[in-house]
């Protein structure tokens, strides 16, 4: 149980800083809330980050797909890679490059 919050700790410090760090040349979109939902007619052309309690990706991100929150829910496609950080996370869609989750409970697939 420690291994598993040692992990996620280092996981969101990396998030963070991942989400504090401007760089100019590259574009990416950011959403933070309680309750972040990507609906399924929406398409993300950047690398996506996101802060949330709830996060349900049910669109496309065609860029990389960054995500630490507690409830983390893929139903759509990632085009990158994914790297996701929560208590629960689901997986039900289609990532097309290399996933890297942590959390308590994991689910691949229906």
């Amino acid at each position: 149980m420690r291994t598993i919050r040692k992990y996620l700790a280092v996981f969101s410090i990396f998030a963070l800083l991942a989400l504090t760090i401007a760089t100019p040349a590259l574009a990416f979109e950011g959403r933070e809330g309680d309750v972040v939902v990507i609906e399924a007619d929406e398409v993300i052309d950047d690398d996506l980050y996101v802060s949330a309690n709830e996060f349900t990706l049910e669109g496309t991100v065609k860029g990389d797909l960054f995500v630490a929150g507690n409830v983390i829910t893929i139903n759509g496609t990632v085009e990158g890679d994914l790297f996701a950080g929560g208590n629960s996370v689901i997986i039900n869609g289609t990532v097309m490059d290399d996933v890297r989750i942590g959390g308590a409970a994991l689910k691949l697939g229906r």
